[in-house]
């Protein structure tokens, strides 16, 4: 799948990164490697004001923060120059994980796959295509994809295999390179929402078919199968984990037992409809359940439902919406992990407040944490989220994506940091210069908001930007920004 991504940067790698003689290797290469992100997604939003020429003065302040895998720069450590990079993960020490092509710079070789840029500034590879596999009967690494956890030094890490007697494989790959352990194969399926267990144990979900199974892989030992016939989109903190089937969520126990939370035709508290759907399921990063049901209420269409000891409403729509004058009309699962259940949501009845954002801790009833029409940080204007475009951070902190309005013209758009307390602060908008490259502009995303942004457990964040140079005004390169934690 990167070969539809690159397509993007394919005139930037034809005139600055490889000459004219090797465009069709990095073409061939870039193909064949990675897949792991998705093509980008076109937003749903008007479309942005005119951008003034690249060499007028910037519209907005500079954005400091790590460069990671721009193209055409040195890779440090490696003897190499990165031709391509995609999306990123941040570990929680600091660690940015990153999809990249390289061309080495003794041979002119290409190399892609899975690299670590560690806390010092160096750069290695983890998984890198082509590697042999030991535990695969003597297969390949064919496109490596993004860690789905960490423990320690290890990664999770699935990836496609060539000339093995698997397919298809989940590896624990160490941080700074290293031979892969072979935690679990499969001739056909895909490895997602792999994480450990404090046991030591791997859960992992595989989809096939349009079909999900949940395992339990111990240290060791075979896997074993939890739940089977699932939708997918299994979760799991490690130690509970839930499922979705045809007729309703499941919490999933270790030994495979399985337990009805909301099933169809169940009633649906705080409304006067039962279950249709469950729509979505996930664990809180403070281990609660959260369920986002479907009903045939045309008062309260949706909810979030906590699902303990029994279903507890944290939001309905068409009930008053925490903060504002309003109701909840839809609400929006975020990306990402927090310890609070972080949801967005438009708003009906407020005229100040058409989405926000909010949070409900653990036990806890829902709060406003970000709403349109707050300050836009540092800029002149306020505030419109999209409710679709939440992340979830540390510390209850939330990133959003929102278009900045000044006397009634919309003046910016980017991503601000929203938390428990203080003022919204921007992170990056589009035509902002970045600090560590001189005589550059973000320009725009390559990938929806809440796809690009990754936030770690001490509020580091990683941002995938399309980045303009002054000099190649009709060429934009996708690089990773990163803020450490503050």
């Amino acid at each position: 799948m990167l070969d539809s991504r690159v397509g993007l940067q394919e005139k930037t790698v034809a005139e600055s990164v490889m000459r004219s003689l090797f465009l069709s290797a990095v073409l061939f290469a870039v193909a064949g490697c990675g897949g792991a992100s998705p093509p980008p997604t076109p937003l749903p939003l008007p479309p942005a004001p005119a951008l003034p020429p690249p060499h007028a003065a910037p519209l907005l302040p500079t954005v400091e923060g790590e460069l990671v895998g721009m193209p055409g720069h040195a890779v440090p450590g490696m003897g190499a120059t990165y031709v391509w990079t995609g999306l990123g993960w941040i570990g929680n020490d600091g660690d940015v994980v990153f999809e990249a092509v390289i061309r080495y710079d003794a041979d002119l070789a290409l190399g892609c796959g899975i690299l670590r840029r560690a806390r010092d500034g160096l750069v290695n590879p983890v998984l890198m295509q082509d590697q042999l596999l030991q535990g695969t009967g003597g297969g390949r690494v064919k496109h490596p994809q993004l860690p789905l956890h960490a423990a320690g030094g290890t990664l999770l890490i699935p990836a496609l295999v060539e000339g093995g007697a698997v397919r298809r494989a989940l590896f624990a790959a160490p941080r700074a390179g290293g031979e892969p352990l072979l935690v679990a194969g499969a001739q056909e399926g895909e490895f997602r929402n792999a994480r450990y267990a404090r046991d030591g144990a791997v859960i992992v979900e595989v989809i096939d078919g349009g079909l999900a199974s949940l395992l339990r892989v111990p240290p060791g030992e075979p896997p074993e199968l939890l739940c089977a016939d699932c939708r997918p989109g299994v979760a799991s903190d490690g130690d509970r984990h839930v499922a979705r089937r045809a007729d309703g969520a499941y919490a999933v126990a270790d030994s495979g037992a399985l337990t009805p939370l909301a099933r169809r035709g169940d009633p649906v508290p705080g409304t006067r409809g039962v279950v249709t759907e469950i729509a979505g399921a996930w664990v809180t990063g403070s281990g609660e359940i959260v369920l986002h049901a479907l009903t045939d209420d045309p008062q309260h269409p949706e909810a979030l439902l906590r699902a303990d000891a029994a279903l507890e409403p944290i939001a309905l729509c068409g009930s008053p919406a925490p903060g504002t004058t309003g109701r909840y009309g839809s609400v929006s699962p975020a990306a990402g992990r927090g310890p609070d259940a972080l949801f967005g949501a438009s708003v009906e009845g407020d005229a100040g407040v058409s989405s926000a954002a909010f949070a409900a801790p653990l036990g806890g009833t829902a709060h406003l944490v970000a709403a349109t029409g707050a300050p836009a940080g540092d800029l002149p204007g306020v505030l419109a989220l999209d409710e679709r475009q939440l992340v979830a951070g540390a510390g209850g902190q939330v990133v959003s994506f929102a278009r900045v309005f000044f006397a009634g013209a919309e003046t910016a758009r980017g991503l601000f940091l929203h938390t428990p307390h203080g003022a919204p602060e921007r992170l990056l908008t589009l035509e902002d210069r970045p600090t560590a490259l001189a005589g550059s502009t973000i320009v725009s995303f390559l990938y929806e908001p809440r796809e690009a942004v990754a936030v770690d457990a001490a509020g580091g964040i990683l941002v995938h930007v399309g980045i303009r140079l002054d000099r190649q005004p009709d060429a934009v390169y996708g690089a990773l920004l990163y803020r450490p934690a503050r």
